[in-house]
């Protein structure tokens, strides 16, 4: 069986037996089986547990040998010494896909070291593969499936994270959940990184790779996947263990070697691979690159509700490497017609004395001046800092935003807004596309750079 069909049994099985199932349910028992349930997963499920018959509505059975037919995939959640006799049986069973949940293995001791290289040998024997152990397992949005022992919001996004963590799964930040398809490699004892990434490089339904790395052992096969992958779809990576105090927190995470940061900002920089600072910068991308269109250059158009906010995007901009666009001189004239005579029009343009004293509605003022600076040839992007106001106070701009975006369609708009209607205006453009809302302009101006650098990168593959 090829890597890829392996991983189809995990992220696409028809069923699934829960080996090690609880009778401890509700809050605070951290069952497998339960969450399962709950889920909304269409497949079969098989809870084992040779001490009951029944088991939250379910037969149980007492072994994966007593289920009648097959099994795609097998998820143990028993402690550390009672798993290589259950990886003999599902191998027996002619189970494939082999989660392994518990810790104590190569994260441990030397015993669980040994235990570790044992469940892998048994595994491989029989044709099977080990997904940990130590580990979360997997997570499926588009046909709800879960091997977590806690539950998790399911949310169709087209985005494949692939993580040493389970925090990944649960981390739901309200701009961009990470999480349509996750994979935690937790210790990567036998699945790793290439098997995983070649799985998201073939699916349709990921748009968008997110990858957090502890270690790796074959640094140079990851960074050939990533780098492939990464030539069809963005791939972003967070590596952790960056001080002295991080590495030695990984090797009793995972049982990773995290290596030297230097030699790995080197790397992805050398491969041309898009590596987040942190789990904003993670968030930030992925709400860019599936909401924005590519961006062709550097040069931004800054229209601002205040002259101060537009000089702090302007520095944010200059520090990550954009370039404030020389708008032409029929911009500069359209803009100049609604401004007071003793306005200095340029870039960043400060729209506020034009909203307030032109002889027009307000709501076209703000279309006129968006429209005017995203139809430049000059400009390659958007960047507009204003309030969403409250209904009474003023016209709402996400409107506008989303319809100059529409009439642009190969120029990215991002925004950062003040007020209390933001979480409206995230759900807003999220349906409609081409605008991106940010919480400030340091991290709109971030996200726009990679966005940069990605597809200068792929211009040049």
């Amino acid at each position: 069986m090829s890597s890829l069909d392996i991983m189809k049994r995990f992220l696409e099985p028809k069923s699934v037996a829960i080996v090690g199932a609880s009778r401890d349910t509700g809050p605070g028992s951290f069952n497998v089986l339960e969450v399962l349930l709950e889920s909304g997963y269409s497949g079969e499920i098989y809870p084992i547990n040779p001490k009951v018959t029944q088991l939250l509505g379910r037969r149980a059975y007492p072994s994966v040998k007593a289920i009648p037919g097959e099994v795609d995939m097998a998820v143990i959640a028993t402690g550390r010494h009672t798993v290589p006799g259950l990886v003999r049986e599902c191998v027996e069973k002619g189970i494939k896909a082999l989660v392994v949940i518990g810790q104590g293995f190569a994260d441990a001791d030397e015993e669980g070291k040994a235990l570790q290289r044992e469940i892998v040998a048994l595994a491989r024997q029989g044709g099977a593969r080990i997904l940990g152990p130590n580990t979360f397992g997997v997570v499926n949005s588009f046909n709800h499936l879960t091997t977590t022992f806690v539950r998790v919001v399911f949310r169709k996004l087209p985005v494949g994270v692939l993580s040493q963590s389970g925090v990944f799964f649960l981390h739901s930040p309200p701009q961009a959940p990470l999480v349509g398809k996750g994979i935690d490699l937790g210790n990567a004892s036998d699945i790793g990184f290439e098997e995983a990434l070649e799985y998201f490089e073939a699916d349709p339904e990921t748009r968008v790779v997110a990858i957090h790395i502890e270690g790796v052992p074959q640094g140079k096969r990851f960074l050939e996947a990533a780098r492939r992958v990464a030539t069809k779809k963005p791939v972003l990576i967070l590596k952790t263990g960056r001080t002295e105090e991080g590495r030695r927190a990984v090797q009793s995470h995972s049982g990773a070697l995290a290596g030297r940061d230097e030699v790995w900002d080197g790397a992805l920089r050398q491969w041309g691979l898009l590596r987040v600072e942190d789990m904003d910068e993670m968030s930030d991308l992925v709400t860019a690159f599936l909401h924005l269109p590519p961006l062709r250059g550097r040069r931004v158009g800054v229209c601002t509700f205040t002259g101060g906010a537009g000089i702090i995007a302007t520095d944010a901009c200059s520090r990550h490497g954009l370039k404030m666009a020389q708008l032409s001189e029929e911009t500069l004239e359209k803009l100049a017609r609604l401004s007071p005579s003793w306005l200095e029009v340029g870039n960043p343009f400060d729209m506020w004395q034009a909203m307030i004293t032109a002889p027009l509605p307000l709501i076209q003022v703000l279309r006129t001046c968006l429209s005017a600076v995203a139809a430049d040839p000059g400009v390659d992007a958007l960047f507009f800092i204003g309030t969403l106001f409250p209904p009474q106070d003023a016209p709402d701009p996400t409107e506008v935003l989303a319809e100059v975006a529409a009439q642009h369609p190969d120029k990215p708009v991002v925004c950062w807004c003040y007020g209390r209607r933001q979480p409206e205006a995230v759900s807003y453009f999220e349906d409609r596309g081409g605008v991106a809302l940010f919480p400030s302009p340091e991290r709109a101006a971030r996200a726009l750079a990679k966005l940069a650098y990605y597809w200068e990168r792929v211009a040049i593959a």
